[in-house]
Order: structure tokens, then sequence, then C-alpha cells
């Protein structure tokens, strides 16, 4: 008897199929048949599903060889249909496409698969709909960006420490994905060294700002004899110095360790200088039984500086019938370079761990007490009692082996930095068989790790403490305040960055002999035109239709004559127009033409894929094997156009299905060449910039392309609310979300597609609030959420 999820069981209750466990359709049928009745007007399985899988699926997938391994003979019943979602997801998706049955074989009628992939979507949707489960995201450490960015705002050091982790892989189309963001043994010790470092740097230790060199470290002019016994002795007006590497421009003491012998009328002069500073001069009185220092204060600048102790009044009188009171000499046993001083002593990382010094005597239990503090902090929780005690004990410990508050306290923090508790969010299940909402606590992790991709503000954490966070209209205005917060700009560098696919315009190699103008400057202008264009969005709180249609841009320079846009000087990017109707939204800059082409020239199936999949969210199927790429033999593409050669690759049928939904919208951006220019003609001949869709519809060039997708709007509006989504949840979208997918896009769509719509939408989502029960039985793999445009393009 097959055991059946809990899962399963409530999807089947809540859409009113549980009648149908255990049983089969074919009786009911039966009776149907028995007694004839209208077609109905809503899709069934019993008659647009089942007869339709049976006749022109089943030839194929079935039995012990089914094609793909999948076995669609087996699903007799709604129940079953419900049971497997991932599965059936997949089925109406292809179905939709147009990819199966494949070209060539025996197929339904548009009107019979419309109905079949109705009545899947609606099924599967309704089911997770009246289901209402919320999903839960896997224990998520943090990847290198959110790394950098907590250590950031931790303790206010920017620091790149990630540089030297591996790299994180992506899981969904974005790298805080947490099924995929493992820990190898490597990252660990990584994570160690980081973390003791950064502790290094964060905290000063005052001893270890301090440098003292004896006399066999110090370098001799004018008559200086040879160190003895640790003592320069200076028999001669003369130096000893050193050249000293000042770390830091700020104020500093040279504290140099002498004494004398007295002769004449005076004590011996001591001066002493950095660099071509004025000398600073003592009258040493100190003698051999008592040396002294003798100290002054300096300001310096950053970088080598030498520091000199001189001797500048000798005196020698033989005749003196006191054979002690004869020579004066001057005897040096050390400098000294305390510093810097002041403030720059205490950098913003020192004063966030130590905001202030312990009262003497006092220093372990002030230890526990500031440890505490910033374990809260780095936490972003409140610290257990026994977390608080076990850095109690090391901070007791290091500060009895080391004596130095600052140096115990770097060893706190470097045990902070390597917590599992720092490198993880995670989320707690007190009653795993259960759903709940999310603590205020883990609520504003998760709205700062999406907005910010970094930790809580202490604006977030005091509504966290006194749980104002979980009202709704607390949640909107934290959206909005923090939207307008500089570090918003991690949306634009993190999410739109992977959404948009910009890391793989930095793999891409254009050919120099090709396009001379392309450089690295040009390159990098290109990524920031992107980024920017976003960050406007977001800032500005436009719609997000602009991606497709704003009619301006941000260029510098380089970029604007890459363009041909006059009246742009300078490395710095200014807004522009763009009124000549050539280019609009991100789908025509720079970036998104290069990262979609071909080294030596431009790739309409690149494009084409790229606008199905991160614009439409519909995208195709891996090609088959065996399928060869575009020929590009000389001989054989000799006076032959780009659309030639691809018409020619559409006659295999294994390719046509796809092809045909890829290519016109390729085309439709031919007048850009591979690195985004324009251009009107290629090779003498002009651009054929025509794309003639599935549909039998047509349009010319990037502007009839625009309206193309912008009459797919709420496919576009509807995919950017689940991208949106996966990166906010750091978690595949499961056909249950696709409910609360819809419910986001339809908020969305009522304020006019504004950016914070979406951000307010989601924040408020039960996926977002609420953490969902432990699944008890087997486990069921995301999907990518469905595309609900029923439309035939692409």
């Amino acid at each position: 008897m097959r055991v059946r999820s809990n899962l399963s069981r409530r999807l089947l209750a809540a859409t009113g199929l549980a009648v149908l466990v255990g049983a089969s359709t074919i009786p009911l049928l039966g009776r149907a048949t028995a007694q004839p009745a209208a077609k109905p007007a809503v899709p069934t399985f019993a008659a647009d599903v089942l007869p339709i899988a049976t006749r022109f699926c089943a030839p194929c997938h079935s039995g012990k060889n089914a094609a793909a391994g999948l076995d669609l003979a087996r699903f007799r019943t709604s129940q079953a249909v419900l049971e497997n979602p991932v599965v059936w997801a997949k089925v109406a998706a292809n179905v939709k496409a147009g990819h199966m049955p494949p070209k060539g074989a025996p197929g339904p009628t548009k009107a019979q698969a419309s109905r079949f992939v109705a009545w899947i979507e609606a099924t599967l949707t309704q089911a997770g709909c009246d289901l209402r489960e919320p999903g839960r995201v896997t224990i998520r450490r943090l990847n290198r960006t959110e790394y950098d960015h907590t250590v950031r705002d931790l303790l206010g050091l920017e620091v790149q420490a990630s540089k030297d982790f591996p790299s994180d892989d992506i899981g969904y189309g974005f790298d805080n994905n947490g099924d995929v963001l493992s820990l190898s043994p490597l990252l660990m010790e990584k994570y160690l060294d980081a973390a003791e470092a950064i502790a290094a740097r964060a905290i000063v230790v005052p001893e270890a700002r301090n440098r003292r060199y004896g006399a066999d470290d110090l370098r001799a002019t004018g008559g200086v004899a040879e160190a003895s016994d640790g003592v320069r002795t200076l028999a001669t007006n003369g130096a000893v110095y050193v050249d000293h590497a000042f770390r830091e421009a700020g104020d500093y003491r040279i504290r140099v360790r002498a004494y004398a012998s007295r002769a004449g009328d005076e004590p011996a002069r001591l001066a002493v200088s950095v660099g071509q500073s004025s000398p600073a001069s003592f009258q040493v009185t100190a003698d051999q039984r008592q040396p002294a220092w003798y100290e002054t204060p300096v300001r310096v600048e950053a970088g080598t500086g030498r520091v000199a102790a001189a001797f500048t009044n000798d005196f020698y009188d033989p005749t003196n019938p006191d054979p002690a009171r004869r020579d004066r000499n001057l005897f040096i046993e050390a400098i000294e370079v305390v510093g810097p001083l002041g403030d720059a002593t205490r950098p913003a990382s020192h004063r966030r761990v130590i905001p202030e010094d312990p009262p003497k005597g006092q220093e372990a239990a002030f230890g526990k007490r500031q440890l505490a503090r910033l374990g809260e902090r780095a936490y972003r929780r409140p610290l257990r009692p026994a977390e608080a005690e076990r850095l109690g004990r090391l901070f007791e410990r290091a500060w009895a082996d080391s004596r130095s508050y600052e140096a115990a306290m770097r060893v706190g923090l470097t045990a902070v930095l390597a917590s599992p508790s720092f490198l993880f969010r995670v989320e707690t299940d007190p009653d795993p068989a259960r759903g709940r909402e999310l603590g205020a606590w883990e609520l504003a992790s998760r709205l700062s790790y999406f907005l910010w991709a970094s930790m809580p503000d202490e604006g977030l954490f005091e509504l966290a403490r006194s749980g104002e966070l979980l009202k709704p209209t607390v949640l909107r205005q934290e959206v909005h305040r923090m939207l307008k917060d500089p570090k918003a700009w991690s949306l634009s560098e993190d999410f739109a960055g992977q959404w948009l696919q910009l890391p793989r315009l930095g793999e891409v190699s254009p050919d120099p002999s090709l396009f001379r103008t392309f450089d690295e400057t040009l390159r990098s202008s290109m990524r920031q035109e992107t980024l920017r264009f976003f960050a406007a969005v977001v800032g500005e709180d436009r719609s997000v239709t602009d991606f497709l249609q704003g009619p301006y841009t941000f260029v510098n320079e380089a970029l604007a004559k890459h363009y041909g846009i006059e009246g742009v000087r300078g490395p710095e990017f200014a807004k522009v127009a763009l009124k000549d109707g050539r280019r609009a939204g991100v789908l025509t800059q720079g970036s998104i033409l290069t990262l979609t082409s071909n080294p030596n020239r431009t790739s309409p199936v690149k494009r084409g894929k790229w606008v199905l999949e991160q614009i439409l969210g519909t995208p195709p199927p891996p090609p088959p094997p065996g399928v060869g790429d575009l020929a590009n033999d000389p001989k054989k593409v000799a006076g032959r156009t780009l659309r030639e050669r691809l018409e020619e690759h559409r006659k295999n049928p294994a390719c046509a299905s796809c092809h045909a939904r890829m290519d016109p919208i390729g085309f439709g951006l031919e007048n850009f060449d591979a690195v985004g220019r324009w251009r009107d003609d290629e090779a003498g001949r002009p651009i054929d910039a025509r794309g003639d869709l599935p549909d039998g519809s047509s349009f010319t060039g990037p502007a009839g392309l625009r309206g193309v997708l912008l009459a797919k709007k709420a496919q576009f509006v509807r995919n950017f609310g689940a991208k949106l989504l996966t990166y906010a949840l750091g978690r595949g979208l499961r056909p249950e979300d696709d409910c609360y997918v819809d419910e986001i896009a339809k908020a969305a769509t009522k304020s006019g597609n504004r950016f914070s719509a979406f951000i307010e939408a989601i924040v408020l989502s039960e996926p977002f609030r609420m953490r969902g029960p432990l699944p008890t039985a087997t486990a069921r793999e995301p999907v990518p959420s469905k595309g609900k445009d029923p439309g035939q393009l692409p």
C-alpha cells in the first residue's frame, strides 16, 4: 500500500478531491458515457486531461522504456496528479510552450491543449492557495557578499575578506539560495583565518602600537661608538637614528631613554626630531645609576620617517682636576615610538567593540557585558544564557593570560566571528510538525538581508526588541525607510546583477580585431549603466515596466560615444533622455546585448533565450542531445546571412519548436552589433530586424519588440515578482507558491507596478513572514514558477 505524505492528504482535502483517494476515474467515465451531459465549461481531469495524456503522451511516456524516464500512464486519478505536482507542473509547461508533443507527432488541438494546461495549472495553484503552505527556508550561511557587508555594519570595517573564500554556488539564479550554500572544510579554515585577521584589525592592543628600538637597532652619525652593553655612547656631537615606518598619519610620542656624564657648567643636551621637524631639546640630568625617559609629542604623515636623538653640546676640559668632570658625554639606551595617539589609536571598529574603558579592577565583569552586547548584534538576536556564559568564560581566560583588556576582547571577537550563529542565519523549529509565524528578530534579519544583504541596523533591532516589527504598518514603514538607505544599492548589485546575469559580462571576450573600441573601461561602464538604471527605478520608486520601456539611461563619456550620444564628458555618469526610439529599458543596453552575443557576431538565439528566461520567465528546455551548433565554416556560410543560416537550422524538427520562440526575439535586436552599437547594415547588406512569431504575427526592430513585450506586461510583472520572491526567501519556488506569486503581482499591478509595491507585497506575504512545518514524507523538489500568460509568444 502506498504511503501518502501529510502534505498530499492536505492537498486532497483542500481541493475537495479526497473522495477520489484509492478510486479509479474509469468507472466515473463509464457512468458519464451511459448518461451523456454537456461538455463542462470548467476543464476536468476525466474529460480534459486523462484522455489527452492517454492518447498523445502515453505512446512515448509509458512503461519501463518511457521517454525521459517519465511514465505518465501511471497517473490515472486526480489524486495522483496532486501527489506529484513537480512532474505535472513540468508537463503543463512543456505542453503550453508547444514543446510537447514534439513536432511531427500527433497532438491535441489548440483548444484541447489549452483545457489540458488550464486544468493542471488551476488544480495545482488552487491546491496551494487552499493549503496556504508558506514553505521552509534551509538554514543559510552568509554568502560572500553578505559576509563582507555584515562585517562592515557590525564593526565599521570595509574589508573584502571573502575574496579568499571559495566562490558561492548558484541556485535558482541567485547565490543566496540556502540549498546550495554548503560549508566545506576549506571554507571553515578560511572563516577562522578571516575572524583572526578582522579582530586584529578591528581592536587596537596598545602594546602592539608601540615600537622600541634598542641600542643595537640604532644607526649613528658623528663620533658615536658602537653599541656596548646595551648603550650607544655619543662622545662628541652626533646622533643616533632609526628609520621608522609610520603606518598612518597622526600624533605620536617619541621617547628616548638616556643618561649623561656631567662636565662644564651645564647638563648634556639631547635634541629629538622626526624627519625635518624642529627638534625638541632636553637637558639630560639622569646619570648611569638611574637612566630616564625623555619624550616629545610629534605630528607626522604616513610613511617612513627618520627618528633621531642628537648630542648637541659636547664639552671636554682635560685640565679639570676632577677626572669625572672633564668630559661631557651622552648615552642612549633606546628610542621608542608610541602611537598614533588619541582617536587614531581607537578607530571606529575599536569603539564599536569597546565603547568605553573598563573601571580599574572590574575588567572581567565589564568585558563580559561588552562581549554579550557584541554577540547580540553579531548573532542578530538575544544571546541564550549558555552562549553568554561561554563567551564570558573565554574572556576571563584571555584576560588572565594577557592582562590586556583589548587583547582579551580581541579573542572574544574572534570567537564571535567564527561562531555558527554569526556565519549562519538560523530559524528554529520549536514544534517541527506545525508551521509558525517568524519572531521579530528572525523577521528583522529576513528584511535586512533581503534589502541590504547585511545585518539589521539599530532601528530594526529596536523594533525587534519591542515586537513592533511584527505589525504590518510598521513593516511597511521600514520597507520605505530601508529602500531610501544607501545600503539598498545591494539590490542593484546583488539582485539585479544576478537577475540580469551581469556576471556573464565579465566572461565575454569580443574579438578585438572586429571590435577595437571595446576595452575594460567600456565593459565596466556598461555594467554601471545597468546597475544605475536599476537603482534609479528603486530610488525613484518607478514602475518596473521601465525595465522594458524606460526612455532614459545613465552614461559616461566612453559609453555615450559608444552609443552615439553627444554632450557627455568625463568619467562621471549622467542621466540622459533617449529620444530616437532605438534604445529603451535594459534590453537595449550594452551590457545585455554584449553578454548575449558571440565573440565575433551577434546571437539571435542567445538574445531570444535571455528574454524568454529573464524577462518572461518561460525558459526553453535544453537542446536535444546530438543537435550541433550553427555552422561557422567560412565555406558553408559565405554569402548567407545569419537569418538564412538559422532558418536552415530550424528545419531540423528537434530544433524547430524552441527556435521558433527564441529566434524572432533575437532578430528584433539585430540592429545592435555584438557589443551593442547601432547598425543599419552588415557587410553591405541592410539589417533585417523582422520577427515572425509562432502565432503568425510579426514585428520589426527593437521598438516593435518593446510593443510585443509590453503586450505581455502581466507575464513580465509576474515573472519579476517570482524572481524577487526567490531572492527574498533564499529558496526555489514550488507549485504551492504560485498563489503567493499571483497575489504579489496583483498587489503590485494595483499600485501601478511601483517597485516598492513589490517589496511591500513580498514582505507582507506568508512565505516571507512564516515558516512551514517540517515535511514528514517524501521531499518535494521546488520547480521554477510557471508562466501564467496563455498567449503564444513566445
